[in-house]
């Protein structure tokens, strides 16, 4: 009785300063999503650089660091035969730092586990506030693209050349456009939040919001997919809780383990020449990177051609492959993809251990891990920090989630569900 009556009212003093900079970070998830995605790297190293202190007290979910230690380790092995290795003679300035991707690698991993490891000690009633700020926020970023795209991002591009220099029209559009991946990213914690509060008409909202602004801002692939196989792993695992988990799990490391393999097949076997007549330009060109990275793979596949080197091969790959598994097989080979195989499976394990108490709570962050693999798989490299930083946002809503419908009386641990870049 003692100890219960402690939890409790260690949950009704609730986590203030923690509370406070969680719901600080999802509040800026507006003005950062409109106007500059690239700015979440600095809000999750922030978030976590503030975070340090409470590491103390954290319990970091093992099973998934482990392996993001590992991927980063060898990702750093790797850079000495890498086609894009940097001579360090060559920086002299802060902007020469840019290039050493295993140097901010290895910063990520340390600042943004330290933001998911000490979001786990957030109260309930903090997890509950800071949800939904987030969904209001979300709201506000939908709505905000949407008139912009109506007037062709005008009010993008106007500030853009006022605080950094004139932009085109088509890449304000683009950008603006990135706005609607954080939506879904995020979408699926708050819809269970603002279910909670009955604000549903504010879910409705914002995903409408979302895809109206796709349409017309003609980026409506990566969002679409991603939002209804986020919603395909919702139901999922909402009906079925585990066996859902669990095939989701084994889907995603056939994915890691077998992509290359695949996409040769698939050339080989004429389907990408069947599809190439029936998709657009863009998809046009993913098909070509994605023949010749399979094929760079299968000549070398065993320790890759070593970290960043996806942009070393000229025209035939525009910076990266476009493609989450492709890129890692090519950069880093086979330990790589099994390393981010063996992450996943601890992502969905952690999920697997919600499910058995809060299907609707382990549906949700099914329903993101599922949308960052998508975007992310399709529209960005692996390694980028903006991308990375919103994938450990993203599995902050998902503990808050959890935290705000968890019972105070269980103390958290490393089930609260991190959920990672891919």
């Amino acid at each position: 009785m003692t100890a219960t009556a402690a939890v409790d009212l260690g949950d009704a003093l609730d986590t203030p300063l923690l509370t406070g900079l969680l719901v600080a970070a999802f509040a800026l998830t507006f003005p950062l999503g409109y106007a500059w995605d690239l700015g979440f790297s600095g809000l999750a190293a922030l978030a976590g650089l503030l975070c340090v202190p409470g590491l103390g007290k954290a319990r970091a979910p093992v099973r998934v660091m482990l392996p993001l230690v590992g991927l980063v380790v060898w990702a750093l092995i790797t850079m000495i035969w890498s086609r894009a290795a940097v001579d360090l003679h060559s920086l002299h300035r802060y902007a020469d730092m840019e290039k050493l991707t295993g140097v901010k690698l290895v910063l990520q991993l340390g600042l943004y586990g330290a933001l998911v490891a000490v979001a786990q000690q957030v109260s309930r009633r903090g997890g509950a506030r800071a949800l939904t700020v987030l969904a209001v926020a979300l709201a506000a970023l939908g709505a905000a693209v949407l008139l912009d795209a109506f007037q062709g991002a005008g009010a993008y591009a106007w500030i853009t050349a006022q605080v950094a220099h004139p932009i085109t029209a088509d890449i304000a559009r683009r950008n603006i456009a990135q706005g609607d991946y954080v939506i879904v990213l995020f979408f699926w914690c708050a819809a269970v939040r603002m279910a909670e509060l009955r604000w549903q008409a504010v879910s409705l909202l914002t995903i409408a919001c979302a895809a109206g602004s796709s349409l017309f801002l003609h980026a409506v692939d990566a969002t679409l997919a991603a939002f209804l196989l986020g919603l395909a792993a919702f139901l999922l695992v909402r009906s079925t809780r585990l066996w859902g988990v669990v095939l989701l799990g084994v889907a995603t490391t056939v994915y890691w383990i077998t992509a290359p393999l695949l996409v040769v097949a698939a050339v080989h076997g004429g389907l990408v020449r069947m599809l190439r007549p029936l998709v657009q330009l863009s998809w046009d060109e993913r098909l070509d990177i994605w023949s010749f990275a399979a094929a760079k793979i299968v000549e070398n596949p065993w320790r890759g051609y070593g970290l960043d080197a996806s942009r070393t091969f000229g025209a035939a790959i525009s910076l990266h492959t476009h493609d989450a598994a492709l890129q890692v097989w090519l950069e880093l080979g086979v330990v790589g993809a099994v390393l981010a195989a063996v992450f996943w499976i601890g992502v969905w394990s952690l999920i697997e251990g919600l499910a058995r108490r809060d299907r609707t709570a382990a549906a949700a962050a099914a329903a993101t891990a599922v949308a960052y693999l998508t975007i992310g798989g399709l529209s960005f490299g692996v390694w980028q920090e903006w991308w990375l930083g919103l994938g450990a946002l993203a599995a902050v809503a998902c503990i808050c989630l959890a935290r705000s419908r968890h019972d105070p009386r269980n103390l958290p641990g490393e089930d609260l569900l991190p959920v990672g870049p891919g």
